[in-house]
């Protein structure tokens, strides 16, 4: 596969298809699983594919070390390979260069594999995360869907932060498959030695599963939530900003009881 600027590295981990049932687009290596692994793992026989967009030099003990970067490529495809997913494509961009410029070389791969695969759904991180290369994945993520005559389904997942609310919220149960998604976040050793990513990302799904079954959407033990950015990329799509100012005001609503 080629893209508009031949950016980074792409890896087939199977054999090669035509389509996906999911495109995970994840800012760092290590995102692409903590995020929606579970997800992944469940739709891997449909055809699972992942872009990584920046490279990940800085690490979560907040140091550049020499050689972090490669390294980072081959766990990000290890926990790849553990989800089941069809391929890697690890774009290798700076993080500064992502944040100044979302919507230019990022967009441009990721509107090429939407172009080239037709996923179903595109997750990538949540408009809710305080990161800003989230953010700016986020960003791109949804320059690039809109970019086409027929946009997909796009959804946002958490990666540390949680997705608020209820409406327009996926719940995917994961259960069955939560040893292989920890098994996938501990391919990320450069980043489990300095956190405990495994145990907090089960943490993480064991609150939404708990969550959801207090509020009444069904016995899930361990959950992974995706918030539903489809009218985003739409025609006629509304901004971000006016979009989360009217999910915010219903919120303020619900909570307030205003009409």
């Amino acid at each position: 596969m080629t893209a508009p600027l031949r950016l980074g590295r792409f890896e087939w981990l199977t054999p090669p298809r035509n389509s996906l049932a999911l495109l995970i687009v994840a800012p760092h290596p290590d995102d692409e699983v903590i995020g929606p692994g579970g997800r992944a793992c469940l739709l891997a026989e449909e055809g699972v594919g992942a872009i990584v967009v920046t490279d990940g030099a800085r690490g979560a003990n907040g140091r550049s070390e020499p050689g972090l970067a490669a390294i980072r490529e081959e766990e990000s495809l290890a926990g790849l390979r553990a989800v089941g997913a069809s391929f890697g494509w690890l774009l290798g961009l700076k993080s500064p260069a992502l944040q100044a410029d979302p919507v230019g070389a990022a967009a441009d791969a990721i509107a090429a594999a939407i172009e080239r695969f037709r996923p179903a759904v595109v997750v990538t991180t949540s408009p809710y995360e305080r990161h800003p290369t989230h953010l700016a994945t986020m960003r791109a993520t949804l320059a690039a869907a809109s970019r086409c005559p027929r946009p997909p389904r796009v959804e946002g997942f958490p990666v540390w932060d949680p997705v608020p609310g209820f409406d327009g919220v996926n719940e995917v149960e994961v259960g069955s498959v939560l040893e292989r998604k920890l098994t996938a976040v501990r391919c990320h050793a450069t980043q489990c030695a300095d956190r405990p990513f495994d145990s907090t990302v089960r943490a993480q799904m064991e609150r939404d599963g708990t969550l959801s079954e207090l509020t009444g959407s069904g016995g899930a033990r361990f959950v992974e939530r995706f918030l539903d950015l489809s009218e985003l990329v739409a025609p006629g799509a509304p901004t971000l900003r006016a979009w989360l100012t009217r999910r915010f005001e219903a919120d303020l609503n619900t909570r307030l009881g205003n009409p």
